[in-house]
């Protein structure tokens, strides 16, 4: 999985299910990176990237994975607002972790 895959890169890693629970622990944590899905259920990660935005590390390099665009789940014209509008990285599912993690160690000057 992507937090094993981070830990072995050298990245700590939390795994954190629902949006609730990431924004609990965005209150408590400054994140150097987020990767988070888009939809949890009928809601979509817009929020939390913008609560992201809004923290202590604004900065912060975000990835969004969606596995729904084909099939119409997830919006593209609102996850290309979002990429825009908040400098988000997005990979469709399954994500590549090697060239994702590449990705993110470039955008933390780590690689």
């Amino acid at each position: 999985n992507l937090r094993d895959y981070l830990e072995h890169s050298g990245y700590a890693a939390l795994s954190l299910y629902g949006l609730t629970v990431f924004h609990e622990a965005l209150e408590n944590n400054v994140f150097d990176g987020v990767v988070i899905d888009w939809l949890f259920g009928s809601q979509t990660a817009a929020e939390a990237i913008r609560s992201v935005r809004a923290s202590e590390n604004p900065d912060a390099p975000i990835f969004v994975l969606t596995g729904e665009l084909l099939t119409g789940k997830a919006s593209e014209s609102e996850i290309s607002q979002v990429v825009r509008h908040y400098n988000v990285a997005c990979y469709e599912k399954p994500a590549r972790m090697a060239i994702l993690v590449a990705d993110l160690s470039k955008r933390l000057n780590r690689g």
